[in-house]
């Protein structure tokens, strides 16, 4: 296994005495002031997304004493700073801990806790303290196999999002969307309509918007678990589960209310599900959350009926040690008002299109191209966009995101059809060169059979006069 699998394994079988043990879920969902203090103060302002584990050493628990891992290194900040030091993994070669007795100048007895390493140089640190004694063991308890077990240094980012892969990775994302929704061989209005507002919230760039338009009229005949692996191979293995779960929840996005009742009939989905690893109960946490936004949207819930829903969602959210899921599925999952840029709107609120909008009502959407949906939608932000209750915030977040998915699908589709137009031309044209060569072709085979009949007469002039 690599370095952050043995470590993450090990940190729930170590005993570290009488403190505070993180593991990764734990930093992502409920301890993230602690990670954030760690990361600062023990790991001396590590990247926090690298870390896998904390040992808090504090009384308040506030993260700043303790141990701080990563797949790479190990932090250690003790007794308000005045033990301190770090072991690096890469070049480990072993680790010792011993309790041992001195006699100070008074003739006291003084209990001596030491913890020795190498990791290319030989460092050892000291304490009388017995609880720091407890953590030293359970360093060494850790490390113990580190070199039989572990066979790679790992260190990755564990909170990368989709939009911070390459576009390689973003494609292989839109191919199993694409292929999921096109696993009927019917792609219909409603499944490109998912698409492009799939597309839309990910916000990609020209060259794989391309690309994926070209993936999207080749016909192609992928096999979508196949497509899938791929996709597993291209994200770091730290942020995996977070982005297979925001597939998990875009798939889940196309689905109405009777398709998200019955989503378990899903055969392709539980597959994919159980593929990334990702448990029913998770799955059917997304899907009750995109219930929930659903009824959000079309204003079906009662202001009772909204806080209800939204407390049981958080109770199994907590229970299942889930933080978040990517894009509209996080308002539920969170329980918070998420800011429009975390929905994918950007950070000026509705940016352009509430700009150019403001004063002019649903005609200035019109006027942008935007459909009846989109005004409606509009109008509905209009009244909500003043409202301090939760529940209209974030209704009229949701509504705000719905208007840009909806102009980005119609720039979808006006891209299609360009694309397609471009190549009907271009057949038209390979059309009319292929007639030409055709006409010239008869034309030089009507010379070839007019001289092939030349000869012949000849030939038959010539073999009479032989006979002669």
């Amino acid at each position: 296994m690599n370095s952050e699998q043995y470590i993450e394994q090990k940190l729930n079988e170590v005993d570290f005495g009488n403190v505070k043990v993180y593991g990764i879920n734990d930093l992502r969902t409920k301890k993230k002031k602690q990670l954030l203090n760690a990361a600062r103060t023990i790991g001396k302002g590590v990247n926090q997304n690298l870390i896998i584990g904390v040992v808090d050493d504090t009384l308040l628990g506030s993260g700043k004493e303790g141990v701080v891992f990563t797949g790479k290194t190990i932090y250690i900040r003790l007794e308000l700073g005045l033990l301190s030091g770090q072991i690096n993994l890469s070049d480990f070669k072993n680790i010792t801990y011993k309790d041992d007795t001195h006699f100070n100048d008074n003739g006291k007895l003084i209990d001596d806790y030491i913890l020795s390493w190498d990791d290319g140089s030989q460092q050892s640190l000291t304490s009388n303290s017995s609880e720091t004694g407890n953590i030293f063991s359970g360093i060494s308890d850790l490390l113990e196999n580190f070199k039989i077990e572990s066979n790679e240094i790992q260190e990755t980012n564990h909170n990368l999002a989709l939009s911070d892969l390459n576009g390689k990775a973003i494609c292989q994302y839109l191919k199993v969307i694409y292929l999921y929704l096109n696993s009927d061989n019917d792609f219909s209005e409603k499944d490109f309509r998912n698409y492009a507002e799939i597309e839309t919230r990910l916000n990609v760039s020209e060259e794989v918007d391309t690309e994926m338009r070209q993936y999207r009229f080749s016909n192609s005949n992928d096999n979508i678990f196949d497509e899938f692996t791929e996709l597993e191979n291209l994200i770091p293995e730290g942020s995996r589960d977070l982005i297979l779960q925001s597939l998990i929840n875009d798939i889940l996005s196309t689905f109405d209310d009777e398709k998200l009742d019955s989503w378990k009939d899903d055969e392709i989905l539980l597959k994919i599900a159980e593929k990334a690893n990702i448990s029913e109960d998770k799955v059917s946490l997304i899907a009750t959350s995109q219930k929930f936004n659903h009824d959000l949207m079309d204003d079906k819930l009662t202001r009772d009926e909204y806080k209800e829903r939204l407390q049981k969602i958080k109770e199994i959210s907590a229970s299942l040690g889930v933080s978040s899921v990517t894009s509209v599925a996080t308002l539920a999952l969170t329980g918070a008002v998420v800011g429009i840029a975390q929905l994918g709107v950007g950070d000026a609120g509705l940016g352009l299109v509430y700009l150019t909008t403001l004063g002019t009502g649903g005609l200035g959407l019109a006027a942008l191209g935007v459909g009846a949906a989109s005004v409606a939608a509009y109008k509905g932000v209009e009244r909500l966009i003043k409202s301090n209750d939760t529940q209209e915030s974030m209704r009229s977040e949701m509504l705000q995101n719905k208007i840009k998915k909806l102009m980005g699908s119609q720039s979808l589709i006006l891209k299609d059809i360009n694309y397609l137009s471009d190549a009907i031309i271009q057949i038209s044209y390979r059309k009319s060169e292929l007639s030409k060569q055709l006409t010239d072709s008869e034309q030089q085979l009507s010379g070839m059979e007019l001289k092939l009949e030349s000869l012949e007469s000849r030939l038959i002039t010539v073999t009479l006069g032989f006979l002669a």
